[in-house]
């Protein structure tokens, strides 16, 4: 459409000039009368070009006694006809900027509507309450015991202050521990069975954070006994993506308001279970036996989910 602007713009600018018999191409020349420049001549007059017709109009309207103003006939008439053609284009080609404040909201939706549609396919921010679609803990596992582990693990029960006794019967039957694992509704409830010969603990752990259709959550803290028998509070939620379950234990009146967080993940193509767990220690606990513990469990698969 601008090429077609263009066009025309220039066939009407040849044939103004034509009209004018050459007013933009000419050589300005000053008006003189009686061998004298007439210095009252206004600046304008500069702007006349030689042309045969416009000088004879000139020289006639030099003679004595016409009318003083006949000097400027010429181009009055030149603006005038400028005036005209200005506001013809004006009205039938509209400069861009006249269109678009003209009609801003017709051009706002244009542009909106030459955007393409994005579809959230993850949840915003690093901490999710689903989990990723490839992501399924669900199954029995069993725990890989070796003498490694068993050392890592003693030392972990070491620094949550537990005594001798207690460490040496559970490392001995740890090898014939079994957890059952239930990942229910996109990954917002784990349901977590454990069975040992010591004893036997069902939790359900639910996770808060941001979903497809929004990122604001509000933490979610689910109240329910331990093995030990007491109370405590467990928030959850799904790190690197949803490829990891993350749940921190507070509130165990032994550990002196220390907390217990647990990373679960699956390995080997899904054919392991890695969970790692670390125990912090309150500020106020380490003169009373507790220190930061890490230990590493891998449970091997035996049921598929």
């Amino acid at each position: 459409m601008e090429g077609t602007y263009l066009v025309l713009v220039l066939v009407l600018t040849c044939c103004f000039s034509t009209t004018c018999d050459g007013f933009f191409n000419s050589r300005p020349t000053f008006v003189v009368s009686r061998n004298k420049i007439r210095s009252t001549t206004p600046p304008i007059i500069v702007m006349y070009h030689q042309n045969p017709s416009l000088q004879a109009t000139r020289s006639s309207n030099e003679e004595p006694g016409g009318d003083p103003r006949g000097s400027h006939h010429g181009l009055g008439r030149i603006s005038k006809i400028r005036r005209s053609l200005t506001r013809f284009l004006h009205r039938f080609f509209p400069s861009r900027s006249d269109v678009v404040s003209a009609n801003p909201i017709s051009a706002d939706a244009k542009r909106q509507e030459e955007q393409p549609l994005v579809t959230r396919t993850i949840p915003q921010g690093s901490r999710w309450a689903v989990s990723a679609n490839d992501t399924d803990l669900s199954g029995m596992w069993k725990p890989i015991i070796t003498d490694a582990f068993k050392s890592e693990y003693d030392e972990y029960l070491k620094n949550c202050s537990q005594s001798f006794v207690y460490r040496k019967v559970i490392l001995s039957v740890m090898g014939l521990a079994e957890e059952r694992i239930e990942q229910c509704n996109n990954g917002r409830q784990l349901i977590i069975t454990a069975t040992s010969p010591v004893s036997d603990w069902q939790r359900t752990l639910v996770a808060s954070g941001s979903n497809l259709s929004s990122a604001d959550f509000e933490p979610v803290n689910v109240t329910f006994k331990d093995p030990d028998g007491d109370m405590v509070q467990v928030e959850a939620c799904w790190a690197r993506n949803g490829t990891v379950h993350k749940s921190w234990l507070r509130g165990k009146p032994r550990v002196l308001g220390g907390e217990f967080e647990t990373s679960r993940y699956l390995a080997s193509d899904g054919a392991v279970l890695i969970c790692e767990s670390t125990f912090n220690p309150s500020n106020s606990t380490h003169r009373k036996g507790f220190k930061k513990g890490f230990v590493k469990w891998r449970y091997q698969r035996v049921q598929p989910a």
